[in-house]
């Protein structure tokens, strides 16, 4: 099989992670989808590639990349290993290119990547959580958020994947038996050499996953560069920053017609948010500041048709409005469902049928606005709901905050922007209404 027909696979454990894991392949010049699906083994299927022919040599080859999401991120355990055995059984080549987790420790990290490692038969697993531009970065294995030990931020309070331990191998330890090794950062700045002997050294003695230290740009590309001399089959696993240090610069494969582009910055935007990070409220708050109309349902009983009305007379009228539909911040939520956990998963799941049906409602009157989607789980639900099959990748609002076109659908063709909670500066609608966007 030619090489030239080898896609770069990319699994992630929710959609926005997924979108900004691949925002760094296409700063890198690759043509991105990321698929959007109901079952997680349908995020395999390669439109018009043969079966065997999905590989990780693909990348170096025909720069497309292929990212998709296992939606696990907030299932129990056991349900997200299954989950990822699946999606690899599925597979129409023997594993991944890289297993994109949360940057901050949420999710099933440690489950998922036992799963990965055996599924997909790897040597290893090398696992690199920071990102130096969003503040993230890793020091004597402890994982630090703007300074702070990650479990003092409000990321680390998310009622759905709260986090325990701002030690990544203690987190992992909690969930698998595999044995675990550690990078420290002064292995890291001696250079490519001595952090590759180390890696091989912790294989020799029986690791299986590694964590690895990592401050800045640099570390990242060490630590690249030692992962691509290791004689193993091994699987690289973090945040987008590890990646964009993996993956090689080439021209850009095409994008968006910049007066297309245009066109939808024209049209009132709308945007739906079930995130309660305190960086999407703080972008929540400054909305109105820019002509949005923020609404925020004060009941969860509230008639989904009189949301939907709302909303559609404000976009005719030319207004962006922006639906906020956690209200809450995540401590207060998890202190309301605190001995409540099936309540807590009934709340979510209402909060997300809401915002798919606000998007399917406008859609269905004839509306198309432009999509700004806060959260993994609201930009799942929206876009599976009004039934697109891909995002095509195009650029970024600003880092880490992706936007694309949508594929197959209801909204075929429109501009969708999603984010991460903790992600964006606080000024974000007010760039993206006025086109100051990063590319």
């Amino acid at each position: 099989m030619a090489h030239d027909r080898l896609p770069m696979i990319i699994l992630a454990d929710d959609l926005t992670g997924a979108m900004d894991v691949g925002l760094e392949a296409v700063r890198k010049g690759r043509c991105v989808e990321v698929r959007i699906s109901q079952m997680p083994h349908e995020a395999m299927a390669l439109p018009g590639v043969p079966d065997d022919s999905a590989g990780i040599a693909g990348d170096a080859a025909c720069g497309r990349v292929l990212v998709m999401s296992s939606e696990s991120r907030n299932l129990g355990e056991a349900e997200a290993r299954e989950r990822v055995r699946s999606i690899l059984a599925h597979a129409p080549c023997p594993g991944i290119a890289y297993k994109k987790v949360d940057s901050t420790l949420r999710g099933n990290i440690g489950a998922e990547l036992e799963a990965a490692l055996t599924a997909g038969g790897y040597d290893l697993a090398v696992l690199v959580l920071s990102l130096p531009a969003a503040g993230r970065t890793v020091r004597n294995g402890m994982l630090v958020l703007n300074g702070m030990p990650v479990t003092e931020s409000d990321l680390s309070k998310d009622p759905f994947a709260p986090v325990h331990s701002p030690y990544p191998a203690v987190v992992i330890r909690s969930q698998t038996e595999m044995p675990i090794g550690h990078v420290p950062i002064e292995t890291v700045h001696q250079g490519m050499i001595p952090t590759f002997c180390h890696l091989m050294d912790l294989y020799g003695k029986g690791r299986r996953i590694i964590v690895a230290d990592a401050e800045t740009e640099t570390d990242l590309q060490v630590l690249a560069l030692a992962l691509a001399k290791l004689p193993l089959r091994v699987l690289p696993c973090g945040s987008a920053g590890l990646l964009s240090a993996i993956v090689t610069p080439q021209a850009p494969c095409g994008g968006v017609d910049p007066c297309r582009r245009a066109a939808f910055i024209q049209k009132p935007w709308l945007v739906l948010s079930a995130s309660p990070a305190d960086a999407t409220r703080r972008q929540i708050a400054r909305a109105a500041c820019h002509g949005f109309r923020v609404l925020r349902p004060s009941s969860e009983e509230i008639d989904p048709g009189s949301l939907v009305q709302s909303v559609w007379g404000s976009l005719l009228r030319g207004q962006d409005v922006v639906v906020d539909l956690a209200g809450e911040s995540k401590e207060k939520i998890g202190l309301r469902y605190w001995q409540d956990p099936q309540g807590l998963l009934d709340a979510g799941r209402r909060i997300r049928e809401r915002a798919g049906g606000v998007a399917l409602g406008l859609y269905g009157r004839g509306m198309d606005p432009p999509l700004v989607l806060f959260g993994g789980d609201t930009a799942q639900a929206v876009l599976s709901g009004l039934g697109a099959e891909a995002v095509q990748l195009c650029g970024a609002v600003e880092p880490n905050v992706p936007w694309g076109v949508i594929r197959g659908g209801k909204a075929h063709g429109g501009l969708v922007v999603t984010k991460a909670g903790g992600f964006g500066t606080d000024d974000l609608l007010g760039r993206l209404k006025k086109g100051v966007w990063h590319g």
